[in-house]
């Protein structure tokens, strides 16, 4: 796919303005308790259902990952009318392909998960939320009200009352959780204020963000990257120090990529681009660290991290949301800001960047034409489908966080502008697959 950059300059042209968002306010949590922390290897604990459990198991894989992860409480099938049966049906239990994330918010790594039960009447196997909230139903103790909250898909953390925390109310329960609500530009986590009632429906009283990480669009990150946030004084100098730490770890991202293209087959190309791609963000990595450290902050250090295999799909699924999405948005970013940094300096390495970003949104496209082409229908629905769940976050409300000031001479886009490229961006998504295709 070579027609990337004039599309995306098209996109930056054509983009209007929009209403700006609403300033935050914090959430009422009086009357809540932090929420209980239990072992790690009894799930559910405090948790009540209709009828009785004496077994409960929580089974999760890691999609594409060959390693099955499982924690439990009770004794398996002790009341069952019939124990072998139970403990047959047991042994042949199994994740599926079709199964899903249960628990919390999904945004990159989906999780495929099961909830396996046993009680008197035998074995069940849950695996979809509404399974697991029928069973959980009536919500009945603030540990269902925490769960069904998770079911939801909000986060909720024990121990920390800023982050979890759940009380009674007249209608069933409050609970305190969180969402990761902006991924590009600044990353951002909002707390919710959420009413539970007893058939486990939640709806959100309150909202307000909690925190904000400057820098570009979370992209090609590797799973299991620990946050920076840089202390620095300089507002511009913590925003190039954090977007640096990015650069880093997209290096050990397009490492795996190269190595994956090779193992599935892809043709030499791809995986020989996903190699330059990474020598580039070597580079970017060292230009943005220099212009940290003029504006007075240093860079964190990178934690090398390991991967666990995975197959065709789950790497289709990442390269669409991270690559095709994030990171091609992220070049679109990157092209307005070489336009519009009033920092001659930042200007000039950010408009070489742009280029480099260009041709690594290409290389995603050009990546997803290869995979779809191999993957069945079923799976390219799948990875289609996360796609343009990854595009609709791009145009959540935005909340500047950058002082005009600093902004101007980043030339990051604010307020109506950045959601206007958001919502032409994600427009354009079919348009550029198709071309893509026809590549």
């Amino acid at each position: 796919m070579r027609s990337l950059s004039r599309a995306l300059r098209s996109i930056l042209v054509s983009s209007l303005a929009s209403a700006a968002c609403a300033a935050d306010e914090g959430v009422d949590t009086s009357g809540l308790a932090p929420i209980a922390c239990a072992p790690a290897d009894e799930p559910l604990v405090g948790v009540t259902s209709a009828v009785p459990a004496d077994y409960v198991e929580v089974r999760s894989q890691g999609d594409g990952s060959s390693q099955v992860r499982s924690s439990s409480r009770g004794t398996r099938c002790a009341t069952a009318v019939d124990r072998a049966t139970c403990e047959a049906d047991y042994a042949a239990v199994a994740i599926a392909d079709g199964d899903g994330s249960l628990f919390g918010q999904v945004v990159q790594v989906r999780e495929r998960e099961i909830v396996i039960v046993t009680d008197a009447s035998g074995l069940k196997v849950l695996r979809t939320k509404d399974a697991v909230k029928s069973w959980l139903s009536p919500v009945d103790t603030p540990e269902d009200a925490v769960v069904a909250a998770t079911l939801a898909g909000y986060t909720t953390r024990c121990g920390d009352a800023e982050r979890g925390g759940v009380g009674e109310s007249g209608e069933g329960y409050r609970v305190l959780a969180t969402r990761l609500t902006k991924i590009c530009a600044p990353v951002e986590t909002t707390a919710y204020l959420l009413a539970v009632d007893r058939a486990g429906d939640v709806r959100v009283l309150e909202s307000s963000v909690t925190s904000r990480e400057e820098g570009l669009c979370i992209g090609r990150r590797p799973e299991g990257l620990v946050r920076y946030r840089s202390d620095a004084r300089s507002v511009v100098g913590r925003w190039l120090a954090e977007v640096a730490y990015l650069e880093a770890a997209s290096v050990a991202s397009f490492d795996r990529v190269a190595n994956e293209l090779d193992a599935f087959g892809a043709p030499a190309r791809l995986s020989e681009r996903a190699r330059r791609a990474r020598r580039d963000e070597v580079r970017h990595a060292k230009a943005m660290g220099r212009l940290a450290e003029l504006h007075g902050a240093s860079v964190a250090r990178l934690v090398p991290t390991a991967f666990d295999e995975r197959d065709l799909e789950a790497f289709a699924r990442e390269n669409a949301v991270e690559g095709c999405v994030f990171e091609t948005f992220g070049a679109l970013v990157g092209l307005a800001q070489a336009e519009r940094a009033g920092d001659p300096e930042i200007r000039r390495v950010l408009t070489a960047i742009a280029r480099d970003e260009i041709r690594h949104g290409e290389l995603a496209w050009d990546i997803d034409a290869w995979a779809m082409s191999v993957l069945d229908a079923s799976a390219v629905a799948r990875v289609r489908a996360a796609r343009s769940e990854a595009a609709r976050a791009l145009v959540e409300d935005h909340v500047d966080t950058l002082d005009p000031v600093s902004a101007r001479r980043l030339g990051v886009p604010t307020g109506p502008r950045r959601r206007a490229l958001a919502e032409r961006f994600v427009g354009e998504l079919e348009a550029l697959e198709r071309a893509a295709r026809a590549a």
